[in-house]
């Protein structure tokens, strides 16, 4: 899983980035077997350890920030703490429900919050960039193109060849749906379709393993899409508010086969950006 590719220009921080992908990997193999049960202590141990060593290294790389004067050392020390909180939820979770599927579940976020986090935000740590691109774009459609730009394009290298919109009619057609609802003084829902090519492509760049077919996706496919949709919504609903997106509660869910909007009315444009890979549509709507 680990890719050279992560590396960001610091030998130690490098060192333990690769370790927690090794960490992860063994984990999953672990969660894969058909004897969990009869490891149940040696994995626990392990993902005990994972716990302590992504603490470990968080700790490390604020220190490498806070040295080196990082230009968004505390944006990025609230991003590491908010997901340290994520990661004690899941490890609660799995002491109460000690399950293949419930190791997976943890996995999958764990593995793509990572690789998004290293390449997005800690490759920037060395060159002392900001975090955030700053942009003047207020209008959604402009926020939708300059963030799948970003995320697609300069972290996968899935050129964006054109970008259209096209008025919603309550159903996408993607072969899977994300949609991620924002929760707190107000309600946001933003879906995110992509084509079964474009969602086997990302997945393998994310995690280096593949999606056999998309309607039957394991708990780990799972639960790395449904990070995927809260990361990508959490890049466009920063762009669009002057209000901190830690104020909302994020609730992500998967949908195949197409989807069609039953629950909430919505009457919002869909941008629809196209790959070589197919589609990804993007919807964003406040509710209330």
């Amino acid at each position: 899983m680990w890719k050279d590719a992560y590396r960001i220009g610091n030998d130690v921080i490098d060192e333990q980035h690769e370790e927690l992908f090794h960490r992860i990997e063994k984990l999953l193999m672990m969660a894969r077997s058909a004897d969990l049960e009869e490891n149940r202590k040696q994995c626990e141990h392990m993902l005990d350890y994972l716990v302590e060593y992504t603490d470990f290294h968080f700790n490390s790389e604020e220190a490498l920030q806070n040295r080196r004067n990082y230009v968004d050392y505390e944006p990025h020390k609230k991003i590491h703490q908010e997901f340290r909180n994520t990661v004690m939820v899941y490890r609660q979770r799995i002491r109460e429900d000690f399950s293949a599927a419930m190791l997976k579940r943890f996995l999958g976020t764990l593995l793509t919050w990572l690789t998004v986090h290293v390449q997005g935000c800690d490759q920037k740590i060395m060159g002392n960039e900001p975090i955030a691109e700053q942009t003047e774009l207020s209008d959604v459609e402009g926020v939708v193109g300059s963030v799948m730009q970003r995320l697609l394009t300069k972290l996968y290298g899935i050129e964006i060849t054109e970008t259209t919109t096209r008025r919603y009619g309550a159903e996408l057609r993607g072969s899977v749906i994300i949609r991620v609802l924002l929760t707190g003084e107000d309600q946001h829902m933003l879906l995110f379709g992509l084509s079964e090519r474009l969602l086997k492509i990302l997945y393998n760049k994310i995690s280096g393993l593949f999606i056999q077919q998309a309607g039957y996706l394991d708990e780990l496919e799972e639960s790395a899409l449904i990070e995927l949709g809260d990361i990508m919504a959490s890049y466009i609903m920063g762009a669009l508010m002057n209000r901190k997106i830690t104020d909302y509660t994020f609730s992500g869910s998967l949908f195949f086969s197409g989807y069609s909007e039953k629950e909430f009315n919505t009457d919002h444009v869909i941008i629809d950006s196209q790959t070589k890979y197919g589609t990804l549509e993007v919807l964003y709507c406040r509710l209330k």
